[in-house]
């Protein structure tokens, strides 16, 4: 290990879905070649989330504990001093045993979220989910505590600053990540998945909305709303569910899938790959929100055998 070198994510000010990447990249960097981590900085204040109105003002105080990375003055006086280095940079140094050339500070800086689908590994999927679990701060692990539910469909309705794209449209082709889907496809969709299972799946809803905008859904019966949490604590709670329809535009819920290795249903045309192992547990629905007869036969396979889904 050398402590003349630090790993260190620089968050920005986004959202905690693309916050959780450069943080997620650090660690398993710092992991990798044994680097000391500086202290991510969390805690940004967000004019946006407040003139839109949204529930979830994105501020992030109090869900992290930071004590196990460097903090304070000492943190502060590095990040002053040291050369700043891209990843790749600090690779081919190491690789091309040239390590002469690191004799003074030097933080290995990590930022945005390119990279996002090489730690799809299932060692570091263990490694992320336990990092995390530990720097969580003492109320969010008693409210993961106190929510032990596991027996769940779960379903990110995301608002916010996204635009609703009308039932059964294409993926636009401008802007294809700035849109959200319907109350109506989030519907069929649970609809789908309860015809080909069988039974009744009680449906958890995680939104940003005001339940007063999702009565659609909530129509169905079996239906019920997270009670309100943290951010973290709704990705962790979600990251539990049995199966998952995200908003796929979303990376808030790309981490609930992520971290819980369960099937996650996708609007077509935005299926993502959060997994090298079990790819089959991934499917688009039709524009309508149905599911495939062939995926059906998945999820009644799968909803039977709990070995078959990464465990939180």
């Amino acid at each position: 290990m050398s402590f003349n070198i630090h790993a260190y994510a620089n968050l920005g000010r986004e959202g905690l879905g693309n916050i959780l990447v450069p943080w997620a990249k650090a660690e398993l960097f710092s992991w990798k070649y044994g680097l000391p981590m500086l202290a991510p900085r969390w805690v940004h204040a967000k004019i946006g989330p407040l003139l839109r109105g949204e529930r979830d003002k994105r501020y992030y105080y109090g869900l992290f504990d930071n004590s196990s990375y460097i903090r304070g003055i000492k943190r502060q006086l590095i990040l002053w001093r040291a050369t700043r280095l891209e990843p790749e940079s600090y690779t081919r140094i190491i690789s091309s045993n040239s390590q002469h050339l690191l004799n003074k500070p030097t933080i290995v800086e990590f930022k945005g979220m390119e990279g996002w689908h090489h730690i799809t590994e299932i060692k570091q999927r263990n490694y992320i989910q336990n990092r995390l679990l530990s720097i969580v701060s003492h109320s969010v692990k008693k409210a993961l505590a106190d929510d032990n539910d596991i027996n769940f469909l779960g379903v990110h309705v995301r608002r916010g600053d996204k635009t609703v794209l009308p039932y059964g449209a294409n993926r636009p082709i401008e802007a294809p990540w700035g849109c959200c889907f319907s109350n109506k496809w989030f519907a069929t969709c649970i609809k789908s998945i309860r015809l080909s299972l069988g039974y009744t799946i009680p449906v958890k809803i995680f939104s940003d909305a005001r339940p007063e905008e999702l009565g659609e859904i909530f129509q169905l019966g079996g239906v019920t709303l997270a009670k309100p949490n943290s951010s973290i604590t709704d990705i962790l709670i979600m990251s539990r569910a049995r199966i998952l329809i995200p908003t796929s535009t979303s990376s808030f819920s790309l981490w609930a899938s992520y971290l819980g290795g369960m099937p996650t249903i996708w609007y077509p045309g935005y299926q993502q790959t959060m997994r090298e192992e079990n790819s089959e547990f991934d499917s688009e629905t039709d524009l309508l929100g149905n599911i495939s007869t062939e995926y059906g036969a998945i999820l009644r396979s799968i909803s039977t055998n709990k070995n078959l889904r990464f465990k939180t």
